[in-house]
Parts: structure tokens; sequence; C-alpha cells
């Protein structure tokens, strides 16, 4: 709640703590754009190699499916950032 008007919160030490909020604004908002570009490319290709949402039980393909699919895309995409050329152009 303080976070949201601008006073960071510290611990009893007085150091400030990493909230949820500043991972996912912090690395994980620039790389949004790629995360969706690129997130086709490796579903198909575990459909290629026969990891589809069916190869195990349903309710078990399907989220294992989309956090590697999601791991993969998030990977790729923040490895890329890392090249200057492309860092330059994603801002």
């Amino acid at each position: 709640m303080l976070h949201s008007i601008g006073i960071p919160s510290t611990n009893h030490e007085g150091t400030e703590r990493l909230r949820a909020g500043q991972f996912t604004g912090r690395w994980l908002g620039p790389a949004t754009l790629g995360i969706y570009l690129v997130h086709p490319f490796f579903r198909d290709l575990c459909y290629v190699h026969g990891y589809g949402p069916t190869c195990i039980p349903v309710y078990l393909g399907v989220p294992l499916l989309t956090l590697v699919v999601y791991g993969l895309s998030v990977a790729f995409t923040l490895l890329v950032m890392q090249i200057p050329f492309v860092r330059r152009i994603a801002g």
C-alpha cells in the first residue's frame, strides 16, 4: 500500500526490500513484446518434437507446456536483449 503512493518500504535494518512488482516491472516489463513475438516459435518447436498438451494427461500437459514455452521465451528474450544493438532499438 505504501509503495503505491511512492513511499518505499524498509525492513527492520533500514534497507530497502525488493517487492514482487519491482522484479516484473524492471526485468520482464521491457521484454514483454519479445516474449509475445517468440512464444509461437517455441510452442511450434515443442509440437514438432512431439511435446503437445495431449502427450500426457491434459490436466498436466497444458500447464507444463505453458510453463516450458513461457520459460524458454523469457530466457531467449532476456538473452537477446543483452546484445547492445538490440538493447538500443528496444529501449
